[in-house]
């Protein structure tokens, strides 16, 4: 009867058997051809004789029918099981994320499993399908970068140009998650684009950058994602240093409590800072692990130490005095905040007293140079200064 069968089932008969029972035959079949019988389907006679014959697998009968089903598909149209994998695939994961949607609310373990492995889908199928890899997104960084254009757009005389901007860089979480689907995926857009904002602050004419990258009450968040930001930060070190020397950018680290950063980062800020000291062009001060009452809290303990040494009496302490102990005692002249949030979040609590405020409703990834023109000639022909005078 094997003389008879087609090559298919002189296939099943011999190697599909040695596959399910776990036998070592297969290795002495290995020089058989498979060919798939699109046009040369097996009669179902055949497949059941094939099941029926004495090989040693045990089935149920209602198993036995379904193998035996299965056989003829697979014999006459191979496609279907390729392409039904996929399709229960997909399948599942629309079922998954319709009952994520209508149980949102829920708090039951089913639920919250059905939430989790319904983000872990469809960031997959998001990061996969829609955006470039880590390694090919931070090879286009590096190339932008270097195009980045280093000529004035504002067209602002430089005397009405703002010396000093600081910035909340808020809204990396919300872009991530809408944009790539996982939220520290927004923090690594996030450094891209202070590298960018810092070359456009120096293209006009700005003097100091302050930023907010990391805040005392940041520790509070998800382990996760702090080491995320940690990494991060090491990883663009090398960038910043890189571009702060060719740009004549000198960078100043400013921490209120050091003691939770990892050493890595540490390191790395510490040569970061030493490796652009002599930058004239441009400062960038990058409050990392910073909190602005914990900076005022430490101007004042100076404050105490000194009146206890002896070194001033009480009545010569002044706004001045206190302002040198500072941590940053340079006060900025324009804020801004992004994503629509309109806080100042424990930053800059005391230097910012009379800075403009600028809050405009974009992520800070998404924040485009135009944004900060927009931001320089409103400072220069909208707004009056006149500090209570």
């Amino acid at each position: 009867m094997n003389e008879d069968l087609p090559q298919a089932a002189k296939w099943h008969r011999t190697i599909l058997p040695s596959f399910l029972t776990g036998d070592d035959t297969l290795d002495n079949h290995s020089s058989i051809k498979f060919h798939h019988p699109f046009s040369n389907a097996l009669p179902y006679d055949t497949c059941e004789s094939f099941c029926d014959a004495n090989y040693p697998i045990s089935f149920s009968s209602a198993a036995r029918n379904v193998f035996k089903r299965l056989v003829v598909i697979y014999t006459r149209q191979p496609f279907v099981l390729t392409i039904l994998p996929l399709l229960t695939g997909v399948l599942i994961g629309y079922l998954i994320s319709c009952q994520y949607k209508r149980s949102s609310s829920s708090s039951s373990p089913l639920r919250r499993c059905q939430s989790l492995l319904a983000s872990f889908l469809f960031s997959i199928l998001r990061r996969r399908h829609q955006h470039p890899s880590v390694a090919t997104h931070d090879k286009q960084t590096r190339q932008s970068l270097k195009q980045l254009p280093l000529r004035p757009l504002s067209n602002i005389p430089q005397n009405l140009i703002p010396r000093h901007i600081a910035v909340i860089m808020d809204g990396n979480r919300r872009y991530g998650k809408s944009t790539y689907g996982v939220a520290t995926r927004g923090h690594v857009d996030g450094s891209r684009k202070l590298v960018e904002f810092s070359k456009w602050c120096l293209a006009e004419g700005i003097s100091v950058l302050t930023v907010y990258a990391f805040s005392t009450e940041n520790w509070m968040r998800d382990a996760h994602e702090v080491n995320t930001l940690m990494s991060i930060f090491v990883k663009y070190c090398e960038e910043m240093r890189v571009e702060a020397i060719e740009n004549g950018i000198s960078i100043r680290v400013v921490t209120t409590d050091d003691s939770k950063l990892p050493e890595d980062v540490k390191r790395c800020y510490k040569t970061l800072v030493e490796d652009t000291s002599h930058g004239n062009k441009m400062v960038v001060n990058i409050c990392l692990s910073y909190g602005g009452r914990g900076e005022i809290v430490t101007a004042c303990r100076s404050v105490i130490d000194g009146l206890m040494a002896g070194e001033f009496d009480k009545d010569e302490i002044t706004e001045e005095m206190f302002e040198k102990r500072l941590l940053l005692p340079d006060c900025p002249d324009v804020v801004v905040r992004t994503s629509g949030e309109k806080r100042l979040s424990n930053f800059l609590l005391w230097q910012l007293a009379y800075a403009e405020m600028f809050f405009w409703d974009k992520r800070w990834p998404e924040v485009t140079r135009e944004d900060l023109v927009g931001v320089i000639r409103n400072y220069a022909m909208g707004r009056q200064r006149r500090f209570g005078k």
